[in-house]
C-alpha cells in the first residue's frame, strides 16, 4: 500500500518537486522515533534537529552519501515533550518536517 502523504509537496520541504522525501515514523512518538530520506542524487547530507522555537538542537547524522534512501533512528529519551523539526539538508537545500514527541 502507497503513504498517500509520501508523495505530497509539504509547505515546509522547499521543494514541490517532491524529489526529495522525508519522514517520521512514527510521530508523534514517546523515546524513539525513525527518520526515513530519500535522496535523489548524491552529495553531502546533514539531518539536524531544532526546536520549535528555531534553537539547533543536535547533527543527527552528517556524511557523504550517494543517492538512495536512508533512516536514522533517534533516540528523543533526552528531549522534553513538544515539537520539534528535523531538517535535512542535501548540499545546503533544506526538506523541513514536525516532529512531535508526546508523555506517555
Amino acid at each position: 500500500m502507497l503513504d498517500q502523504g509520501l508523495n505530497q509537496p509539504n509547505e515546509l520541504d522547499g521543494s514541490l518537486s517532491g524529489s526529495r522525501k522525508l519522514r517520521i515514523q512514527p510521530n508523534p512518538f514517546n523515546e524513539r522515533t525513525t527518520v526515513f530520506y530519500t535522496l535523489d542524487r548524491g552529495g553531502r547530507t546533514q539531518l539536524l534537529a531544532n526546536s520549535s522555537d528555531g534553537r539547533d538542537l543536535r547533527v543527527l547524522q552528517e556524511a557523504n552519501l550517494e543517492a538512495g534512501s536512508y533512516q536514522f533512528e533517534w533516540n528523543t529519551a533526552a528531549l522534553a515533550p513538544g515539537m520539534y523539526y528535523v531538517t535535512l539538508l542535501l548540499d545546503g537545500q533544506p526538506v523541513v518536517k514536525r516532529a512531535v514527541k508526546v508523555d506517555r
